[in-house]
């Protein structure tokens, strides 16, 4: 295979991870369900769809991908949402909306954990794959960084016409089609296996490699944590006194921390070492959590972004170990499972959490807090436990 021509498949991955993160909707999509008369059960419905959507789909795409390969997949995830952005823009009723979601469950099935196997295998054919940490975040901090520029303008576009962030999103997610075509698939171990020996196999690499297991349950614990807080930011951020107009500039700053957290995550990771990175993961989303339900001054807001330098700093450090421990044959499909149980949790969670912040919101911050810590100091624990019998 022609070196130099694989070499582009980086440059081409900062690109597609720009464009997939483009979100002008972001800070307004209740507001657009809302001006077609839907309720908030009928939205948070949406979440629910979505979730079913990517448990069902996750790890048969995953396999997709390892058979297939990457190229094929992640153009069929670019051609699904694309469309889910276009049913959104031009749809008008609750079920128009509902196929919608469902389609970005699927969109997203596709390329999680694809994206980052082509990363890794295209690293691993350049004998570069030390540097996927640091390409990780880069790609992430340009990612957040598609965020901030989109949700800054998405606001602006609503006041225009309700429609133009999710149509603009859909035209400019389009260009992710084109983009994936240039992509040069790189040489993997293909598996030989049928496909229930191979998610079989896959599922055993869990039960023997428990420290793999352990942080990859650290890495969902984190990520869930984090976005669970997306769901209830907003509302604390109302109940400490900002205004609704700044509510906007104060989660691009959030976006903004974030991208920094991941852009420098391996330069920190390389001074810290791995062991006392992810206690300082643990540290931030605890802190965060605890110091939200005890304080509830006007500038409590930035005890939030304490869980957006651990969602940045998580991200490549943890992708980083993880695929390192994954033969390429496996690679996607692991790291399906692992999104599955992601996925999983976003199902389970956040209801019981919206019933404890139903009736106090720092409450919920307080449940949230202690649980973390709990399941935090059972993983340590155990990757202590592992330590010692080696």
């Amino acid at each position: 295979m022609d070196m130099q021509n694989l070499k582009s498949n980086i440059n081409l991955y900062y690109i597609f991870s720009f464009i997939g993160s483009i979100q002008f909707y972001g800070p307004v999509f209740a507001l657009f369900f809302q001006s077609f008369s839907l309720n908030q059960t009928q939205i948070l419905l949406f979440l629910s769809i979505y979730a079913i959507s990517t448990i069902l789909f996750e790890i048969p795409t995953g396999i997709f991908s390892d058979y297939i390969g990457r190229k094929k997949t992640l153009l069929i995830s670019s051609i699904l949402l694309s469309l889910c952005f276009f049913i959104f823009a031009f749809g008008d009723n609750y079920w128009y909306f509902a196929v919608a979601y469902l389609i970005m469950g699927l969109s997203s099935s596709f390329s999680s954990g694809t994206d980052q196997a082509f990363l890794y295998d295209t690293l691993l054919n350049l004998k570069k794959e030390n540097k996927f940490k640091e390409i990780l975040g880069k790609s992430a901090f340009l990612e957040n960084l598609a965020i901030i520029v989109s949700m800054a303008l998405g606001g602006f576009l609503f006041t225009i016409n309700h429609e133009f962030p999710y149509l603009l999103t859909a035209i400019i997610a389009s260009l992710n089609i084109f983009i994936v075509l240039f992509f040069k698939e790189p040489q993997r171990i293909k598996s030989n296996k049928g496909l229930l020996k191979h998610t079989l196999s896959s599922f055993k690499i869990f039960h023997k490699n428990k420290k793999l297991l352990m942080l990859s349950l650290f890495s969902v614990i984190t990520i869930s944590a984090v976005v669970i807080s997306f769901f209830l930011i907003q509302q604390y951020y109302r109940f400490i006194g900002i205004p609704v107009v700044l509510i906007g500039l104060v989660i691009v700053g959030s976006k903004i921390i974030e991208s920094l957290s991941s852009k420098y995550a391996y330069v920190i990771e390389k001074k810290l070492k791995f062991k006392f990175s992810i206690i300082l993961i643990a540290l931030f989303v605890v802190l965060g959590y605890g110091l939200m339900s005890f304080y509830s001054f006007y500038w409590a807001f930035v005890f939030a972004y304490l869980l957006n330098i651990a969602l940045g700093f998580s991200g490549p450090v943890f992708s980083d170990y993880i695929n390192k421990h994954i033969s390429s044959d496996k690679r996607s499909t692991i790291l399906s499972i692992k999104n599955q149980l992601r996925n999983v949790v976003f199902l389970m969670i956040p209801p019981l959490i919206g019933k404890v912040a139903d009736k106090s919101l720092q409450l919920s911050f307080s449940v949230m807090a202690i649980s973390a810590a709990l399941l935090y100091m059972f993983i340590i624990y155990y990757l202590i436990k592992l330590k010692n019998k080696d």
